[in-house]
């Protein structure tokens, strides 16, 4: 994580990591579900 992010104000920290977080969520559960597919097919 580079420090110049951090000078670029609070607002924008705030805004940005709830956003990341639903996103991790969201790439997980995809993952999850194209893993539990996949297996699926294999068998």
């Amino acid at each position: 994580w580079n420090p110049a992010a951090r000078t670029r104000g609070k607002k924008a920290g705030f805004f940005g990591n709830p956003a990341f977080l639903i996103y991790n969520i969201l790439f997980f559960k995809r993952n999850a579900y194209l893993s539990q597919t996949n297996m699926r097919r294999a068998n």
